[in-house]
């Protein structure tokens, strides 16, 4: 068994992106994509998608998931770090967007503080860990 070699946008978002979108609700992912060819090509594969993003553009590099498969054909996942959707800002644009919609789902494995911060005002002081 082996993994095509070429990138593909995968997880959870994208997932339930495509559910709600193939349902009766207007769904939106907000997220971030690094200043790159990387985050150009995101964007212009859910623009033509039809999409609708609130993608905002930082400084940190596009995130990615480097998938391989250990010796018993067992996938192994390599989240890396320090990257754009790790750093999605909190600005007045988010909130103004964000508030048109009955149900906001968080799919985030806030693993930075500055998405921690940024997600906190958003719920209020609801969102904790494991919750």
């Amino acid at each position: 068994m082996c993994f095509r070699k070429e990138k593909g946008l995968a997880g959870l978002l994208l997932i339930l992106l495509i559910i709600c979108r193939n349902s009766v609700f207007d769904s939106r992912v907000v997220s971030a994509v690094g200043e790159d060819v990387l985050g150009d090509e995101i964007l212009e594969n859910f623009n033509g998608r039809g999409y609708a993003i609130g993608w905002n553009e930082v400084s940190f590099p596009t995130g990615i998931v480097e998938v391989t498969l250990d010796g018993e054909g067992i996938p192994c996942y390599e989240i890396k770090q320090g990257v754009a959707w790790d750093n999605v800002p909190y600005t007045r644009n988010l909130i103004d967007w964000l508030v048109r919609f009955v149900v906001f789902v968080l799919v985030s494995g806030q693993r930075n503080v500055v998405t921690q911060c940024n997600v906190e005002p958003i719920f209020g002081g609801y969102v904790r860990e494991g919750v």
